[in-house]
């Protein structure tokens, strides 16, 4: 069963530190302010029931960039399909990068994804991560 978990604006429990930082000999003298409240219903508690009534151990989360998401919902999943990791590539130094879910929908599956002006669609990005998926299991990737 497909089933995506559409965009949850959630609160977070503490104030976000600003990186603006104020000019100042004290290092710990950060501006703090709390997340602007655009009517959201969700805390994290409630996001994370949620979502625990949808998977299990057993799971397999397909995604782009999963472990921000996950670090986020503080949780720790062993099955995950991530197409920023399937795809990265190797500079000639050796070291890894990982390419935006647009310009590998747009190079792979010749699609073109999060260009309204609102930005990203969450089941947008989801059906192109499932795509990219399986578009990597049909053709080996190099």
């Amino acid at each position: 069963m497909q089933r995506v978990f559409r965009g949850r604006l959630f609160r977070l429990q503490r104030y976000l530190l600003s990186h603006f930082y104020f000019a100042s000999s004290n290092p710990l003298n950060i501006l703090i302010w709390p997340i602007p409240v655009i009517e959201i219903y969700w805390n994290l508690f409630q996001v994370r029931e949620l979502l625990f009534e949808m998977i299990n151990s057993e799971t397999i989360l397909i995604g782009h960039a999963l472990e921000n998401d996950l670090k986020a919902l503080r949780i720790v999943h062993d099955n995950i399909i991530d197409t920023s990791v399937l795809f990265s590539r190797s500079s000639a130094e050796g070291r890894r990068f990982k390419r935006s879910l647009k310009s590998l929908a747009r190079e792979k599956l010749d699609m073109e994804i999060q260009s309204e002006a609102g930005g990203h669609d969450s089941g947008e990005d989801a059906w192109a991560a499932m795509r990219l998926v399986l578009r990597a299991l049909k053709s080996p990737l190099p």
